[in-house]
């Protein structure tokens, strides 16, 4: 998919400006081509006929001026495009390929106006959809439902006309230049043109499927009825309904949706509330007040239905970007294409942040903006904790045994605190969310009238919390120590295989490890030889040494005496012959299997050397510093 929220904000000129030159460059070459291309026709049968008329005897020298005067102030493409009787008849006298030419040339004029003006009424219509989706949430669901469609309809259109145009354009410009044209060439531009609108026809019918899949259980009313009393009353003062279901897992936030979710493979439908056992176990009960109930108010402002709504256009409208982003002749609809969703994208954040302060004030008051203040600080600590954690462990060289994050987190959150509070305000997310981009933490803090120094920051850090939420559900342990188990078995799964992708191997362990993600694998090759694959190297029966991958520099296919062979070019000029299989899928099992592993290598190779780099750097700073001192 395509980054439309990208970190360094593009200037105007690069927003807007290239945008419009790009969309418009294939229309203004073409019509500046196809016009001096009719203009070059006009003259050269002007001059033939010129010739014709001067060459009559019959004629008398008036008739010739008069003639010569005529087709001096009537182009022949004037008669083309004129609809009078008189004009018509004079066309059908003419050649069939000058008629061709003549009639090609006004229709990809005429196609070349239409890209043009097909643009100019796009951006009018996005500049007026566009502000009236920031008036509300409804305006901007009509101004996106009504722009997609209309938005795919031009830029289709727009891609299928521009491909024609290139298509003539490789015909006509060899044509006025070399007074040639290349047939190969033509062909070559119809393929590709081709491809592009068929991916862009692709995207445009793309399917959506909105289903969320959830990790965590489902938590039902028996399970837990004190939980779910008090949810009901917290979903009462926030003008909503409890939710259809309560899924309970690890990941760190709250969530709501209204969208189609999955639980462990279980589909649900209707309003869905996540919340994290981790950080129920972390926050006051207060606190935890203040997130359900802010939580709710995404209910109750119809925030979650919107948000089920809009997804699908979108997702739309990024997968046809993407489609838009693969094809070479639809590079500039793509830039065009790229800028309107831009646009939207700013209407979308603004809604976005409001949607969140609302739902703070209306946790502010049913709660109290102290306890308000005191979650969004404490949900945005345990989640940097949690990353920070996370992140060291995946850094290590070596595979885990055990991770226990769980206790990590419970063990080492205080003294992780007054770190984070010196550094806490300033552009990060309040709290990770699956569906909308958040305020800073320093910005929700404000909108509540709180404190937002470090020394604050750590007084609420350092407050003990109960844990109400926690122990209201009475199997909370069992099914966070279960949750934990799943995910760590992931965390040591993913860690194994980049490990694989970080080795040297250096020991029998590392070695293992190695080749547990990479075996070694025996392929057909030549007759009844065999080609042995393994993380180090390649082995052939017919060669005297292995070819490591560490010295292979490139790889070639040919032919020898009519044998497939992979020729492998090795470092110090030395290379290395290997016979294939005459079965093309037996080759392409070989190559993409040593390709692989020799991807491997590599990249294990490149992770070395920017791990000296940073030692040479650090032991550099390491005596600049000293020598300071």
């Amino acid at each position: 998919m395509i980054d439309t929220k990208a970190a360094r904000s593009p200037g105007f000129f690069h927003v807007f400006v290239v945008p419009l030159l790009w969309l418009g460059f294939v229309p203004i070459v073409s019509l500046v081509v196809f016009t001096l291309a009719e203009a070059d026709l006009d003259r050269t049968y002007a001059a033939m006929m010129e010739e014709g008329l001067r060459s009559d005897r019959e004629l008398h020298p008036d008739q010739v001026r008069e003639g010569v005067r005529f087709i001096r102030t009537h182009p022949l493409s004037e008669a083309f495009a004129s609809s009078r009787p008189e004009a018509r008849a004079m066309v059908a006298q003419l050649p069939a390929f000058l008629q061709g030419y003549y009639r090609s040339l006004q229709w990809l004029i005429r196609i070349a106006w239409f890209c043009l003006l097909a643009g100019a009424a796009l951006i009018l219509f996005v500049s007026l959809s566009i502000p009236l989706g920031a008036w509300s949430q409804s305006w901007q669901y009509v101004s996106l439902l009504v722009g997609w469609h209309s938005i795919r309809l031009f830029l289709t259109l727009e891609v299928i006309a521009q491909a024609i145009l290139c298509v003539g354009l490789s015909f006509w410009v060899t044509a006025m230049v070399a007074h040639f044209y290349s047939l190969q060439l033509i062909l070559v531009t119809a393929f590709v043109a081709g491809l592009a609108v068929l991916a862009v026809l692709t995207g445009v019918f793309v399917r959506f499927d909105d289903t969320m899949p959830v990790e965590g259980e489902i938590l039902a009313p028996s399970e837990a009825p004190e939980f779910w009393g008090d949810l009901s009353r917290i979903a009462e003062a926030s003008g909503t309904t409890p939710p259809d279901q309560v899924v309970v897992g690890i990941k760190d936030n709250f969530f709501v949706t209204e969208n189609r979710v999955t639980v462990r493979g279980r589909p649900y439908a209707g309003k869905t509330l996540f919340v994290s056992l981790g950080l129920l176990k972390a926050l006051d009960g207060a606190e935890a007040d203040s997130i359900l109930a802010h939580e709710f108010a995404h209910f109750s402002g119809d925030d979650t239905s919107y948000s089920r709504r809009i997804g699908p256009l979108l997702y739309r409208f990024d997968r046809y970007l993407a489609a838009l982003h693969e094809g070479v002749l639809t590079r500039p609809v793509f830039a065009c294409a790229l800028m309107i969703r831009r646009l939207y994208e700013t209407s979308l954040r603004r809604l976005s942040r409001e949607r969140e302060y609302r739902a703070d004030r209306v946790s502010a008051a049913i709660v109290s903006p102290v306890a308000a203040g005191n979650a969004l600080v404490r949900t945005t600590a345990y989640g940097a904790y949690r990353r920070e954690i996370e992140e060291r462990l995946f850094e290590e060289e070596s595979p885990h045994a055990e991770l226990n994050i769980s206790q990590r987190l419970e063990n080492g959150f205080r003294d992780f605190s007054p770190g984070f509070a010196d550094t806490a305000i300033g552009d990060a997310p309040a709290a990770p969310h699956p569906f909308d981009s958040h305020p800073s933490l320093g910005e929700r803090l404000r909108s509540l009238g709180r404190p937002i120094d470090p020394a604050s920051l750590r007084d609420v850090l350092a407050t003990a919390t109960d844990g109400a939420w926690y122990a209201k559900i009475p199997d909370a342990i069992r099914r966070e120590s279960e949750l934990w188990s799943r995910y760590e078995s992931r965390f040591r799964e993913v860690h194994g295989r980049s490990l694989a992708y970080r080795l040297l191997p250096s020991t029998p362990e590392e070695a293992a490890l190695v080749a547990a993600a990479f075996p070694a694998v025996t392929l057909p090759a030549k007759g009844r030889t065999r080609v042995v694959i393994d993380h180090e190297k390649i082995s052939h029966e017919t060669w005297p040494v292995a070819v490591p991958f560490a010295h292979l520099v490139n790889i070639t296919a040919s032919r020898e005496w009519g044998t497939p062979i992979f020729t492998f070019y090795l470092e110090g000029d030395r290379h290395a012959i290997l016979p294939l299989s005459r079965k093309a899928k037996e080759q392409r099992h070989v190559l993409t299997t040593i390709q692989s592993y020799w991807h491997r290598q590599s990249v294990a190779a490149a992770y070395h050397r920017d791990l000296h780099e940073c030692d040479d750097e650090a032991d550099e700073d390491s005596e600049t510093q000293e020598g300071e001192d």
